[in-house]
Order: C-alpha cells, then structure tokens, then sequence
C-alpha cells in the first residue's frame, strides 16, 4: 500500500460523502479501476459527463478507484468507458459490451479462476 492509497483509505469526508450520495441518487452499478491504472476519477467522469452519464459515490477502496452511476445508465456509461480505454475491473454490466473490452480496456473477469483468486485476495 503507497502513501496515496493509505490517505485515501482514511479520508473518511469522501467516505461520508459517497454514502449520503448514494442515499440521495439510489444504489447504481459501481465501477472499479486499479489506482495503478492511469485512468482517474476525473478522467472517467469527462468522459460520462460529457455524455449526459450522472456520477456520484467515489472513494478508493483495496487499490482500486470506484465510483457509481444510476443503473439507468450502467449500460451506457460501460460502453463509454470500454470504448475510451478505460481498463475497468470485475464483472461486466452487459455482456454485449464485452466486444468493447480489448487492448487498453483490460478487464479483469472475476468469473475465471484467475479473475477469481485476485477478487479473492484483495478483500
């Protein structure tokens, strides 16, 4: 764990803040990326934005940057993402998104045993 993971995980204002944001906006489909990865929050949210995606409920977590996004919307905001590079982590929202996953847009599927062993040992 690096410094900057460390200070996130104290950072208990975002923490607070995610949580009143997802009590307001309701419980969405929440999105990982690895701290290591090169994409931001900020990143990320121009790219939803500017497409009308609403985004709310960020903090980091076990490595990983998360944030969430109206269930609406999940779909939308996954193909997006994929289609801008964004290597996001874990399961798929829509499977018909996963031909956008590929070279830069890695994504780690927890349904294979590898997937799977690293979901496991990052909790």
């Amino acid at each position: 764990m690096d410094m900057f993971e460390l200070l996130a995980n104290l950072d208990w204002v975002n923490r607070l803040t995610a949580l009143v944001e997802t009590a307001i906006h309701g419980h969405g489909w929440t999105f990982y990326l690895g701290l290591d990865s090169g994409w931001t929050r900020a990143r990320c949210e121009k790219v939803l934005r500017s497409k009308g995606v609403k985004v709310y409920g960020h903090y980091v977590a076990n490595g990983d940057v998360c944030f969430q996004v109206p269930t609406k919307q999940a779909e939308w905001a996954e193909y997006l993402l994929l289609r801008a590079g964004a290597p996001l982590k874990y399961a798929l929202f829509s499977e018909r998104n996963r031909k956008y996953v590929g070279g830069a847009g890695q994504q780690r599927d927890w349904l294979s045993l590898d997937g799977l062993l690293d979901f496991l040992s990052s909790l």
